[in-house]
């Protein structure tokens, strides 16, 4: 693989895992699928994915089935409750990284997806769980917590998160 086809198979299992976690809809999906194209990634059953419309529910069968098969092709199955909560934090990591989503995007998705604090310590995201806490802290003047101190916070888990190793890594 050419370290272009790489980055696109990255890009989307990103998209791919944020769809798994419900973040994603089909139409993101299709789009990611179109992306693979544009890189020169084209198989018959990427094709089929990035040709589809997802504008009538019925045709979220036709994801579903053209998906099993480009999963299958790239080597990107189903993830398992703590692998996929990796996967798509990774996800996100990323897209924060590459300017997609802002601090405050990022600091709100995480206190959506991550304020349980067992299920935190059981995948040891501890930091994933401070930070959640502390983006509720944000201009509390009781806490002195700004915005510069949730980025440096947020700095320090996406090298963390991106450290980890990527449970559909080859």
């Amino acid at each position: 693989m050419t370290e272009e086809s790489v980055l696109a198979r990255q890009k989307f299992a990103d998209v791919l895992a944020l769809y798994d976690f419900g973040s994603v809809d089909g139409d993101g999906l299709v789009q990611a699928a179109a992306g693979l194209i544009d890189t020169g990634f084209e198989t018959d059953n990427v094709l089929v994915l990035a040709g589809l419309t997802t504008n009538k529910t019925w045709n979220s069968f036709l994801v579903e089935e053209a998906l099993a098969l480009v999963r299958d092709e790239l080597g990107l199955p189903v993830l398992d409750g703590d692998a996929g909560e990796i996967r798509v934090a990774q996800a996100m990591a990323r897209r924060w990284q590459t300017g997609s989503i802002t601090d405050r995007d990022f600091g709100e998705w995480v206190r959506l997806n991550f304020l349980d604090p067992v299920r935190m310590w059981d995948l040891h995201f501890k930091e994933m769980y401070h930070l959640a806490t502390m983006y509720s802290m944000i201009g509390e003047e009781y806490m002195g917590y700004t915005e510069q101190d949730f980025h440096s916070d947020l700095l320090a888990v996406v090298d963390m998160l991106l450290a980890r190793d990527d449970p559909w890594s080859d």
